[in-house]
């Protein structure tokens, strides 16, 4: 359980709630340990994690798309700046540094 910590604000990071973070990061360890002999020896273990919390959080994500159901995140607090002057700025052109 050494990389409960990193694993759970990465799930915070996809899921975007608290509640579902620590679902994705308990069902992660369950099937990390219901596949332990699929992991080899000397690799990144906290990598090997992540991979399965990714391919976990993106077979629920499919499933929801699949039947018209939307992820729910928290509203955006109100006292983050709008982001309406930014869509004024003009676009950038890479071609133009040149």
């Amino acid at each position: 359980m050494g990389h409960l910590d990193t694993l759970y604000r990465g799930a915070l990071r996809l899921t975007r709630d608290p509640a579902q973070a620590e679902d994705l990061v308990q069902d992660t360890y369950v099937r990390a340990l219901r596949y332990q002999h699929s992991y080899q020896e000397g690799t990144n273990m906290k990598a090997w994690l992540f991979a399965i919390m990714r391919n976990l959080f993106w077979d629920r994500f499919k499933g929801r798309w699949l039947r018209g159901t939307e992820f729910h995140y928290p509203e955006r607090p109100a006292n983050l700046p709008s982001l309406k002057p930014l869509q004024n700025w003009p676009k950038f052109n890479p071609r133009d540094t040149r």
